[in-house]
């Protein structure tokens, strides 16, 4: 029976560590009591997996289309190779104003066609800052709203915690194991 429950407690950590999670999925929301807008956007698809291309997010109010881009610390706009990533506000292209978000990732070898729409339409810069994330509130696009859009752009691997209550779950079924079995 010993043998049989360190066994499983080997197993249960061994999956608890290599546990694959999903990144968040983009997406926007309103605050009812505030009528804040918040879109969080993360370098995932609509899968929550890794990806160059986020999932299209449908804002809930219409704002003006255009761009954020997301430069690198000391870069400028118009230097494409110094671009983290850039959002994407679109929908009626001829009114310019738009409620879908998308959030572009590259290593600065962005195509010219993708530039030059960037470099032609409304467009806010906003720096990265060292977690690999940025937080913007461009007026530039809503008219001075109450507008928030959080760009995650290198999220960080956190362990949930699910997975470390089965951690040390695990460590202290070995620990009590061994005390049992030395006395």
């Amino acid at each position: 029976m010993d043998r049989l429950l360190r066994a499983f407690l080997l197993w249960l950590i061994a999956s608890s560590v290599n546990a694959v999670h999903a990144l968040p999925v983009s997406n926007c929301s309103v605050n009812p009591a505030t009528q804040i807008l918040t879109c969080n956007m993360y370098e995932s698809d609509a899968s929550g997996n890794p990806s160059e291309t986020s999932n299209i997010v449908t804002n809930p109010y219409t704002v003006e289309g255009g761009s954020i881009v997301v430069l690198e610390a000391g870069g400028t706009l118009l230097d494409p190779r110094t671009w983290s990533d850039v959002l994407v506000l679109y929908n009626n292209v001829t009114a310019r104003t738009g409620n879908l978000l998308q959030l572009f990732s590259g290593d600065g070898n962005w195509s010219s066609g993708f530039v030059s729409n960037v470099l032609n339409g409304q467009n806010a810069t906003i720096f990265e800052n060292p977690l690999g994330t940025a937080t913007s509130n461009p007026s530039v696009f809503v008219g001075g709203g109450q507008f928030f859009y959080n760009i995650y752009s290198a999220p960080a691997s956190v362990p949930e915690p699910a997975t470390l209550a089965l951690l040390s779950l695990g460590l202290a079924g070995l620990a009590a194991s061994r005390r049992r079995k030395s006395q």
